[in-house]
């Protein structure tokens, strides 16, 4: 199903760009379809080889923390705008500490017991 509907998307606005265009007759199907394999070998590539989909899913990781921690600081400020304070929210990260090295994960995610 999912397959279908992004065909049918796809299809959709090739059909809108051909529809739109000024000149119908010499639209340039050979370089579309050319982009567009180009396009699907490129996702096979960075999705199937496991180098590449390790690489993403990293990545993908990384940003689900951040919009959690996103999550978490808009809760604060809210919060504490209601009450009538002023607040500030930052968010960082860090790999490793210039002084220490390595910082394990065990005192990023509880720094009171550090």
């Amino acid at each position: 199903m999912h397959v279908a509907q992004g065909v049918l998307g796809i299809a959709a606005i090739l059909g809108f760009a051909w529809m739109v265009s000024e000149d119908r007759r010499a639209f340039p199907w050979r370089t579309v379809i050319a982009g567009m394999l180009l396009q699907l070998l490129i996702a096979a590539v960075l999705l199937k080889v496991p180098q590449f989909k390790g690489v993403f899913l990293a990545l993908n990781e990384a940003l689900m923390s951040l919009e959690q921690a996103t999550a978490v600081c808009e809760a604060v400020v809210t919060r504490t705008k209601k009450e009538g304070r002023r607040a500030r929210a930052y968010i960082s990260t860090i790999a490793a500490c210039p002084y220490e090295g390595v910082v394990p994960p065990e005192r990023v995610f509880a720094p009171e017991a550090a």
